[in-house]
């Protein structure tokens, strides 16, 4: 037949485990202090009499020792015997103090008194998270304290004198007492406490989990959207630019024919088509490479660069632009620039964003495109302009996406704001990156930094 296991309890919210637990040192200090307590009775007693105490006393001690191991452990069978050792010291204290109260002096009637004191504070002090431990080690040296001082009390005062003094004697002892279940009563409510604050942490934790996991939730719904957004904007390329390219060709065509057959304004009304066709090709050509930028699907054709003449190609496509405007457009090159290896596309694209953003910011001004190299790996190539800047609250946002200095409706600068935005991502791409100058008094300055060797993508 096989044996149930023993119970075990939770020690932290056990009284009677916490206090085993926390007695360790306690068992460890009362050894020598019974061996020195034993002096008096050697003294004033007799040796047969303290030897006795001390061997009873230490037989005690052994069974309290392991009783209570066995119930700080947790095992509960065992509380029971760790009561009833606990109770059996404090007889034995109670019997040291009456061997001492009959030798009739002075002495060691006070140790006598001494000694039963200090048992009942031990009892109140060191047991009161169980009010059975409490008890067990005070309710018999208080009822003796009481008794022999009572006794002493009415016979050898009048009855006067011996009813007060009992009295007092009798709250003395009920304050021990009291002062015992009102540490036992707040250590419960601390329990209580801590147990509601475990309870709630625990109910914390779990609803902090669940709205991570709802959080979490919504944002891969987020996500999904957003590239559902950019693949849906990319599987569109075809169906977009097929009926401007159209629209693009017949109004070049038509322009032809006018010009030939025709007196103005019928050229110039054509012309404006196609500018107008060319600008919303444009428009949409940003917004698809930006689709393929935020889902990845965007590849670099790494080729070696001549920087210079790529810059006065970008610069040559916004000239129209810089003319309308009234901007004058320099170019400086260091002598020590050569050849980049990177993509001449995306690069272009890179610094026409640029210099067709400070055109379109800058009235009858200068725009001025400065390249320089930043040790023999980084190439720098900066934009700056004499228009009105960037506002300092844009400072933090001007490389989102769709963000403009003015986004009234009564704005007087073309565009979504994806210029800015597209160029850092370009400028990522290519391994480098795209910065606001600070240290610029007038207009506003760019700095796209890309390394001489750019990375290859599949």
């Amino acid at each position: 037949m096989v044996s149930a296991p023993p119970p075990f309890a939770n020690a932290e919210f056990d009284g009677h485990i916490r206090t085993a637990r926390e007695h360790s040192l306690r068992e460890l200090m009362r050894l020598p202090v019974n061996l020195i307590v034993s002096g008096f009775l050697f003294a004033f007693v007799g040796p047969r009499e303290a030897a006795t105490w001390l061997a009873v006393v230490f037989a005690v001690e052994a069974v309290t020792v392991y009783s209570r191991r066995r119930v700080a452990a947790g095992d509960l069978r065992f509380r029971t015997t760790h009561l009833g050792c606990l109770f059996a010291l404090s007889l034995c204290w109670v019997a040291h103090a009456l061997m001492l109260w009959q030798v009739g002096s002075e002495v060691p009637r006070i140790a006598a008194i001494m000694d039963l004191f200090t048992i009942a504070l031990y009892g109140a002090i060191g047991g009161h998270r169980d009010w059975r431990l409490m008890l067990a080690l005070l309710a018999a040296p208080l009822v003796t304290l009481f008794s022999i001082l009572a006794h002493l009390l009415w016979t050898t005062t009048a009855w006067p004198v011996a009813a007060m003094a009992t009295v007092a004697t009798l709250g003395a002892c009920a304050t021990i007492v009291a002062n015992g279940f009102a540490m036992h009563r707040s250590e419960r409510q601390t329990r209580a406490a801590v147990a509601a604050l475990d309870a709630e942490r625990a109910a914390l934790e779990i609803r902090v989990r669940e709205r991570t996991v709802a959080l979490s939730a919504a944002l891969a719904q987020a996500n999904a959207a957003n590239i559902a957004k950019s693949q849906f904007l990319a599987t569109m390329s075809h169906e977009l630019r097929t009926p401007l390219n159209a629209v693009i060709g017949y109004a070049e065509l038509l322009g032809d024919e006018l010009r030939a057959k025709a007196p103005p304004p019928g050229p110039a009304d054509a012309d404006r088509i196609a500018a107008a066709a060319q600008s919303l090709l444009g428009l949409v050509n940003d917004i698809l490479d930006y689709s393929k930028l935020e889902t990845g699907a965007m590849t670099l054709d790494v080729t070696p660069v001549d920087v210079r003449s790529l810059l006065e190609s970008a610069c040559s496509e916004v000239t129209e632009r810089a003319r309308a405007s009234g901007n004058m457009i320099s170019m400086s090159v260091a002598p020590d620039i050569d050849r980049a290896f990177t993509d001449a596309e995306r690069l272009r694209q890179c610094v026409t964003h640029l210099v067709d953003n400070a055109c379109k910011f800058t009235k009858n001004g200068a725009v001025r495109i400065t390249a320089t190299t930043a040790g023999d790996s980084m190439l720098e190539i900066t934009v700056a302009d004499t228009g009105p800047g960037v506002p300092p609250e844009l400072h933090a946002r001007i490389f989102e996406p769709f963000v403009q200095g003015d986004g009234s409706a009564t704005r007087t600068h073309p565009g979504v704001g994806l210029g800015l935005a597209m160029t850092r991502k370009l400028a990522n791409l290519l391994g480098g990156d795209l910065v606001l100058r600070r240290d610029v008094s007038v207009g506003a300055a760019f700095t796209l930094r890309i390394p001489m060797r750019a990375p290859r993508t599949a």
